[in-house]
Parts: C-alpha cells; structure tokens; sequence
C-alpha cells in the first residue's frame, strides 16, 4: 500500500490515484478478520496456535501496517522480526 500510487498500467497510467486512511483501515480489518485465531472462532473451534498456518489477527494486522509505515518489504521478515508497537 505504500507505494500502490506508484503503480502504473501498461500505458503508464497510475492504477491507484490515492490511498486513503478509510483504505488502510479496511486493509487492516481485513488481514485481522482471516488470522487463524478468527477463522478457529468463526468455526467454533477452540483456538490452538500449535495448528496456526498464517499468523494470528494481531500479527496479520500489526504486519500490514508495519509495510504500509515503512514501505519497505526487508521490514516484514515475519519470520525472524520482532512483533510489537
């Protein structure tokens, strides 16, 4: 998200003119409401993240916004980053 209006089309136009805070928002709320833990929930299973493929609610969301603060992907290292504020 950090750079999409920076990304052009094949005839050089701008495919996004804006990305606006309702789109961030959106954006976090989404990577949240598909974190294994919602998922487990939403199926009413009880949450176990010994079986947790793509990371939790709060992970998913504190990543999203980790990329879109920095805009740099080496800062989203999920595997070997610190998670937190």
């Amino acid at each position: 998200m950090a750079h999409a209006t920076q990304t052009r089309d094949r005839s050089g136009q701008p495919i996004f003119n804006q990305v606006t805070p309702q789109d961030v928002h959106d954006a976090i709320n989404a990577a949240g409401a598909v974190g294994d833990d919602a998922i487990q929930k939403q199926a009413g299973r009880p949450v176990n993240q010994e079986t947790f493929t793509h990371g939790s609610s709060q992970q998913r969301e504190q990543w999203v916004t980790t990329g879109y603060r920095s805009g740099d992907p080496k800062a989203c290292n999920t595997f070997g980053g610190a998670l937190g504020g």
